[in-house]
C-alpha cells in the first residue's frame, strides 16, 4: 500500500467526519466525530493531501498552457504523428510525392524548434523573474510601512508560484502582514534573520503582528547565535503568529519572541448553559503556537515573553538550551512546563 494512497484515505476520512459534523450539527449539541489535531494538519494548507497534488497539477497546466505553448505544440505534434500512421497504414496507392516530406519536416520542427526552444525560453523566462522578485524584497524589506510589506509579501506569493520558497528576509521589517491571506504558501529554507559579522542594522529583523500561520516554515531560520553566547540578538517578533505552522527543524537561536498581552488561564469559556444548568463550553482563544508542529526546533537563547505553546505539536522535541522567559510562557500542563524549563537550564531529567 503506497503512502499517497495513505494520505488519500486519511483526507477522506477527514473531510467525511468534517461533513458528518457539520450535518448533523443542528441535531446535536456535540459532535458526532472527533477530530484531532493530528488530521487537521494532515490535510491543512498545502502541507497535506490533495491539496499540495491540486495545486501541482494547476501549477504545471498554466506553465504548459497559459505561460508557453508547449502544451499545445506536444499536443499538434501527437496529432501530426497519429495522422502520418494512418496515413501510412491507410494511404497505400496514393502518391502525394513531396507532400509527405514536407510534411515529416513540420513534425521536426514542432519538435526541436518550438518545443525544444520553449523550454529553454520558459526557463530564461522563470531566472529573470526569481531574479526580480528577490530585487524587489532586497530593495524594500527594511521599509517599515504599509506599501513596502504589500509589495514585498506579493514578491513573496511571485516567488511561490515559480516554485521558490527561500528568500533573504535578513535586516526585514514587516508589521501586520497576513502571509497566507495573500496566496504565500511556503518559506522553507528562507532566512529571517542574520546574525553574523554584519552591521547589526542589516541583521536584525523585526517582525510585528505577522501572521505565519498555516505555512510550510520547515528549516527556516528566525534567529541564529552569531557570537554563541546568545548576546547579539538578530530578530524580534512581536505579536506573531504560528498556528498550524509545520515548523520542523526551523531554528529560532538568540530571537526574542514577545507578545504584549499575556495569555489567558483557558482556551475555553463559558458561552451558554444546557438546560440542567451544566455550561456550554467554546474554544475562543488560539494560543500562538496552536497546532504547530515543533519537531527538532531550537529555541537555544530564545527571549520569551508571555508566549503560548498550548495545542503545540512535537514540543518535547523541541531545544530549549539556554532560553529564558518561560516562566511568563504557557503550556499545556504544568508538568510539561516545569519539564521544559529544567531542560533549558542544562539540567537532566
Amino acid at each position: 500500500m503506497t503512502w499517497t494512497f495513505l494520505r488519500t484515505r486519511r483526507a477522506a476520512r477527514y473531510y467525511f467526519k468534517t461533513f458528518a459534523n457539520w450535518t448533523l450539527s443542528p441535531f446535536r449539541k456535540t459532535p458526532l466525530f472527533e477530530i484531532t489535531r493530528i488530521e487537521r494538519m494532515q490535510v491543512s494548507g498545502s502541507l497535506g493531501f490533495p491539496n499540495r497534488q491540486i495545486a501541482r497539477i494547476k501549477r504545471w497546466r498554466g506553465v504548459l498552457f497559459s505561460e508557453t505553448l508547449i502544451g499545445q505544440s506536444v499536443l499538434l505534434l501527437a496529432l501530426g504523428l497519429m495522422v502520418a500512421m494512418a496515413w501510412q497504414r491507410y494511404g497505400k496507392g496514393v502518391e502525394l510525392g513531396d507532400v509527405m516530406v514536407e510534411f515529416w519536416g513540420l513534425l521536426f520542427d514542432i519538435s526541436f524548434i518550438v518545443i525544444l526552444l520553449g523550454v529553454f525560453q520558459y526557463r530564461q523566462q522563470r531566472r529573470q523573474d526569481t531574479a526580480r522578485q528577490h530585487e524587489i524584497i532586497e530593495d524594500l524589506k527594511r521599509w517599515n510601512d504599509e506599501e513596502a510589506m504589500h509589495r514585498v509579501v506579493g514578491a513573496l506569493r511571485r516567488l511561490n508560484g515559480l516554485g521558490q520558497t527561500a528568500v533573504d528576509l535578513t535586516g526585514a521589517a514587516l508589521s501586520d502582514a497576513k502571509l497566507k491571506g495573500y496566496g504565500v504558501t511556503s518559506l522553507r529554507g528562507s532566512k529571517l534573520s542574520g546574525g553574523g559579522w554584519a552591521d547589526e542594522t542589516l541583521r536584525d529583523s523585526s517582525f510585528r503582528n505577522v501572521d505565519f500561520s498555516r505555512l510550510d516554515l520547515r528549516d527556516v531560520v528566525f534567529g541564529f547565535d552569531a557570537w554563541g553566547f546568545g548576546s547579539a540578538k538578530s530578530g524580534r517578533y512581536e505579536d506573531c503568529d504560528f498556528w498550524e505552522a509545520d515548523l520542523r527543524g526551523s531554528c529560532f537561536d538568540a530571537a526574542e519572541l514577545h507578545w504584549t498581552t499575556p495569555p489567558p488561564d483557558s482556551l475555553d469559556e463559558v458561552i451558554a448553559e444546557e438546560d440542567d444548568g451544566r455550561p456550554i463550553m467554546a474554544r475562543t482563544h488560539h494560543s500562538s503556537f496552536n497546532d504547530a508542529d515543533l519537531a527538532n526546533v531550537s529555541f537555544k537563547k530564545c527571549q520569551f515573553h508571555w508566549a503560548d505553546f498550548r495545542g503545540a505539536y512535537n514540543i518535547e522535541a523541541a531545544e530549549f538550551i539556554g532560553a529564558t522567559g518561560l516562566e511568563t510562557c504557557a503550556f499545556d500542563s504544568e508538568e510539561l512546563k516545569a519539564l521544559i524549563i529544567t531542560r533549558a537550564k542544562g539540567e537532566t531529567k
